[in-house]
């Protein structure tokens, strides 16, 4: 039986997922994007990182793209990547950001409520 993927891209915030404190990664934060089945594994798509490193109060989006990630890559920039990876404020910003290009949210934690 074949396995059944999510066509839609969909991304990880490492800092809400149940092996946070257990795996401590360098840097502000780390995102994984890319295209997933429905037992998390990656498909042919890929997947790629953004990292979030801080400097003078923000945090500056660093984008990582390993070679088979071509095709994850492409679908995010056609997505509107480029137009989020400026500074931010936070990780939950970040988020938010990605959420509103249409990249869903696939983190193991909710995403806190937006405060006013």
């Amino acid at each position: 039986m074949a396995m059944r993927f999510d066509p839609r891209l969909g991304f990880s915030d490492h800092h809400r997922q149940r092996y946070a404190a257990k795996v401590r990664l360098p840097g502000d934060g780390e995102f994984l994007i890319g295209s997933y089945y429905e037992d998390g594994s990656v498909t042919l798509d890929g997947e790629f990182a953004v990292t979030l490193v801080g400097r003078e109060g923000l945090l500056f989006p660093c984008l990582v793209a390993f070679g088979e990630a071509a095709g994850a890559l492409q679908r995010a920039l056609d997505a509107g990547l480029l137009d989020v990876l400026g500074s931010v404020g936070s990780r939950d910003e970040f988020s938010r950001r990605l959420i509103a290009i249409g990249i869903i949210d696939r983190s193991d934690e909710r995403l806190p409520a937006e405060s006013d």
